[in-house]
């Protein structure tokens, strides 16, 4: 009992098409390796775009807090002498008060001592 030649055409048959199937499968997975590396290098340029971005990024805010920083003790410089400014401007008001009765006493000291004298 041997193979008969019908039979080994159609082994051969499925052995082309296996090997067609066999190289059409390896190349598709090479052209998918292929652009995964691709994607892999842009993903990885990418990262490193990100990250110089994001040092540019930290150095800008640090610049903008040492600014930030300034202007807040500006602030606080302002905000102390406006308090200083605005403690002057009661005391001012009391002593104009203060003054405003004197000269009331004086005045009333003066009708009193005129009225006295005849």
């Amino acid at each position: 009992m041997g193979i008969s030649v019908q039979e080994i055409t159609l082994l051969r048959q499925q052995l082309l098409k296996e090997q067609i199937l066999s190289r059409r499968t390896k190349e598709e997975d090479s052209e998918r390796y292929r652009a995964a590396l691709s994607r892999v290098s842009a993903l990885e340029q990418s990262i490193r775009i990100h990250r110089d971005d994001k040092t540019t990024r930290l150095r800008e805010l640090e610049a903008a807090l040492k600014v930030v920083s300034g202007r807040s003790e500006l602030h606080a410089t302002l905000a102390t002498t406006r308090q200083e400014l605005a403690s002057e401007r009661v005391a001012s008001v009391h002593t104009k008060g203060e003054l405003e009765l004197y000269v009331k006493l004086l005045e009333d000291e003066k009708q009193v001592s005129e009225r006295s004298e005849p």
